[in-house]
């Protein structure tokens, strides 16, 4: 076990004893610096999105990722190759039982020894010295909540932030990667086709297709993203916080037309609560309440996908609508 003396977190970086770790990271590369680790993987509470945790013992310090990591780096355009996955880091300065929060409850396993790496934050080393640049949520201490790479400050419930008398925070401190996708020069005016284009008679139909063009596939333009189409938007101010559909985007898409000869590109539809479609009408959409559901497909529309062989789908109707998609040899999940 090699001696760390230092780590410092800046924005979208650590740099660890002069060695520098960019997010995302790669195991590869973060191995080299901290050496030996073991694997912890489960459920993340709240969701279902599968977590994997590489836990550094020597160093009381957690790389972790989760399976949707991949795709949220896609969609921000950060993507580097499947190799890079590694988007948050907790820091452990103090294993007692009081400073291991509930909130933490998405640790499947603790590191054996404390940290005991000097820890500096954007150069800020100590209390003194730490901005006023901070901000609260469920009981968590962010700092620096403008940047791309964001760092809490984990007390136990009810406790305000503590430092030991060297200056340094003795609660966990997490490190999370949150890139945000460039504002792009997307044009969102909608042109007619000079081709024939797919007919639909049910919406959330042409939801689920328009997920796998868009934002899967990445063959049908626009690439649609709430926040830019809402730069453009005329009409009046788009609420990017909304629980309910956002009404321009569902208008947007049911005018736009799809290429009847992107139809052959589609061979597996994958409905998720979390697909950016639906994040892009929706952007605080629950999951729950069975808005883009797909309960009726006519044989018209769905003739036209010949390549289709595989659905997860999102419905009330699920054995009716496996009945439709079986008789033309499309299996069901």
């Amino acid at each position: 076990m090699k001696e760390i003396k230092e780590m410092v977190i800046g924005d979208n970086l650590i740099i660890v004893d002069g060695t520098t770790l960019k997010f995302p990271m790669s195991l590869v590369e973060v191995v080299a610096v901290f050496g030996e680790y073991t694997v912890a993987k489960g459920i993340a509470s709240h969701t279902d999105w599968y977590k994997t945790t590489y836990v550094f013992h020597n160093y009381g310090i957690l790389f972790s990722t989760d399976d949707y990591t991949l795709k949220n780096l896609k969609r921000n355009k950060a993507y580097i190759d499947d190799e890079h996955f590694i988007e948050s880091i907790t820091i452990y300065k103090n294993l007692s039982e009081k400073m291991i929060s509930s909130k933490l409850n998405t640790v499947f396993e603790y590191p054996k020894s404390v940290c005991n790496i000097k820890i500096m934050i954007n150069q800020y080393e100590n209390k003194e010295t730490i901005p006023s640049e901070t901000s609260c949520r469920n009981n968590m201490i962010e700092i620096f909540p403008s940047y791309t790479t964001k760092v809490y400050i984990l007390p136990p419930d009810n406790m305000e932030v503590e430092f030991d008398n060297e200056g340094q925070f003795i609660y966990p401190v997490v490190v999370s990667y949150s890139p945000k996708r460039p504002q792009s020069a997307e044009n969102y005016k909608i042109k007619k086709l000079k081709e024939e284009e797919l007919h639909f008679d049910n919406f959330n139909f042409k939801l689920a297709i328009l997920q796998v063009l868009i934002y899967d596939l990445e063959l049908l333009k626009p690439y649609f993203n709430i926040e830019d189409f809402s730069y453009q938007y005329t009409g009046s101010e788009i609420d990017l916080e909304s629980e309910k559909p956002i009404k321009p985007a569902i208008n947007f898409f049911k005018k736009l037309p799809i290429p009847k000869s992107l139809a052959e590109k589609v061979e597996e539809i994958n409905m998720d609560g979390g697909n950016d479609i639906y994040m892009n009408i929706t952007p605080q959409w629950d999951g729950e309440d069975g808005y883009f559901d797909i309960n009726a497909i006519s044989d018209l529309e769905i003739s036209q996908f010949h390549n289709l062989k595989k659905v997860s789908i999102m419905s009330d109707k699920f054995d009716d609508m496996k009945k439709i998609f079986n008789s033309k040899n499309i299996e069901v999940e």
